[in-house]
Order: C-alpha cells, then sequence, then structure tokens
C-alpha cells in the first residue's frame, strides 16, 4: 500500500503588493505553523520517501520548514513548476513521471484550490477546504504509482495547526 500527504502551503505574505505571486514568502505565523506540523508527523512516525513540492517560495519555505522538524534531508525534494498555478491533470503527470515505485510514501506540497480538489478525487468521501499548512494524509489502494486514479484512496486523517493550539 502506497501513502500519500497532502500538504497546503502555510501561511504567506501579502504585506508588499509589489512582489509577484510566485515569489511571496511565509509570515512568522507560517513558519510557526510549519515548525508545528513537522513535530505533528514525526510524533504520527510519518516522513517521507520523497517529496514534491510546487517551486514558488511559500512552498519551498514550508516544507524546508517542515523537514527540519523531523529530521530529514532535502535531499529528497523535487521542486516542480507543474504543482504551482496547476490543474490535477498536472499533479497525476507529475507522480507519473517523477515518482518511482520504490517510493512508498509521498509528501506533495502545493496550493489551493487544485490541492483540495485532488484530496476530493482521491478520495471522493474527504469534503475538506484545505487551510493553510494542512495536511491530508491517505493510504493508497495502489501497489503502484502508475496507477493512482480517481478514488483510489483514503484519507485517514485531516490535520491542521488551529487543531494543536491552546
Amino acid at each position: 500500500m502506497k501513502k500519500l500527504c497532502l500538504i497546503r502551503h502555510a501561511k504567506s505574505s501579502w504585506d508588499d503588493l509589489s512582489i509577484l505571486d510566485f515569489d511571496r514568502g511565509l509570515t512568522k505565523r507560517g513558519y510557526k505553523d510549519a515548525k508545528m506540523m513537522g513535530k505533528v508527523l514525526k510524533n504520527k512516525n510519518i516522513f517521507p520517501d520523497l517529496i514534491l513540492s510546487s517551486s514558488a517560495k511559500r512552498a519551498k519555505e514550508t516544507i524546508k520548514t517542515i523537514l527540519k522538524e523531523i529530521d530529514i534531508s532535502e535531499n529528497k525534494i523535487i521542486f516542480d513548476n507543474r504543482l504551482y498555478d496547476s490543474n490535477i491533470s498536472n499533479y497525476f503527470y507529475t507522480i507519473y513521471e517523477k515518482v518511482s515505485n520504490d517510493v512508498e510514501t509521498l509528501f506533495l506540497v502545493a496550493h489551493n484550490p487544485t490541492i483540495t480538489q485532488f484530496a476530493n478525487i482521491i478520495d471522493p468521501t474527504f469534503h475538506e477546504v484545505f487551510k493553510t499548512t494542512s495536511i491530508a494524509y491517505i493510504h493508497l489502494n495502489i501497489d503502484d504509482w502508475q496507477k493512482l486514479s480517481n478514488n483510489s484512496g483514503k484519507v485517514i486523517s485531516y490535520i491542521y495547526p488551529k487543531m494543536f493550539k491552546d
């Protein structure tokens, strides 16, 4: 059984409107939330064999912060422009192209609305809208990444930062 961990980037800054959307970085809250979610993943023993991430600055900063908390090397990250301002087909194509079958647990870091749509297609019973820094952990009923398709998994847990704050 393969596992997929979908992660929406953390809270990003809109303070400087002259910065292109692609180049927007995280806010202090975004860093804090990413760090916290990294700790949650570590406590749940959820670790990636490979990470596919949008190449947008806020996605990069999110996954790098999470990886520091779970003690995983950044050399497991593949940044791909197709995961930014994208569509569901690009998510599938990127996985088919970049993920070898020895990968058991894949992290995919991207943006709304597509990451929510992708989760809803993989598990049609899942009806949440991804908040910033939220994570859906999905068990897939496939043994080959090339077989990933509609209705091929079940969301086992959906977590986001406010669930862990006092």
